[in-house]
């Protein structure tokens, strides 16, 4: 039996005066549904709190009593609206589709990336400074089908929105 999930998670980085930051994870999963929409209903919000430090352009914490250090780069990226989907760009098989915004317009936001968002094994975290929108990284993995992903600006109303 194939069991697969969607994960939604919200990182906020809360500055501490003593140099030490937490980083607040927000998460939410459902149930993928193999038919190719999108996923079940998400369930309800689970929350942790990673306790570390943020010096020299680096995030050093600890999750569930392992050590993580994190590179944060300070970059432009480019962000969709809050209703953009990811659709595939054409490409057949296995040959790397990265899919594609569609609507495809997007806008440059200023966002301090910690870690490598494009990689489904290790953690990244991405923050926006206020007063700016919040943006989320949204990322597919279809097996074959796709596996690219995004920044895209989170719904005015907080929700999640559709990914494809």
């Amino acid at each position: 039996m194939i069991r697969a999930k969607a994960v939604h998670t919200h990182a906020t980085l809360q500055w501490l005066a003593d140099g030490r930051a937490h980083v607040v994870l927000e998460i939410r999963e459902a149930p993928i549904r193999l038919d190719g929409k999108d996923p079940a209903p998400f369930g309800p919000l689970t929350s942790r709190t990673l306790v570390g430090t943020f010096a020299k352009d680096t995030l050093v914490y600890v999750d569930d009593g392992k050590a993580f250090s994190l590179t944060c780069v300070t970059k432009s990226v480019a962000v969709a609206g809050a209703t953009a989907v990811r659709v595939r760009e054409g490409k057949r098989g296995c040959e790397g589709d990265q899919g594609k915004w569609k609507p495809g317009a997007t806008r440059k936001a200023k966002a301090l990336v910690c870690g490598d968002m494009t990689s489904e094994m290790d953690p990244s975290f991405t923050f926006v400074a206020p007063p700016g929108p919040d943006i989320e990284y949204v990322w597919v993995n279809d097996d074959c089908s796709m596996q690219g992903g995004g920044y895209r600006d989170v719904p005015k109303d907080g929700s999640i929105a559709p990914v494809r």
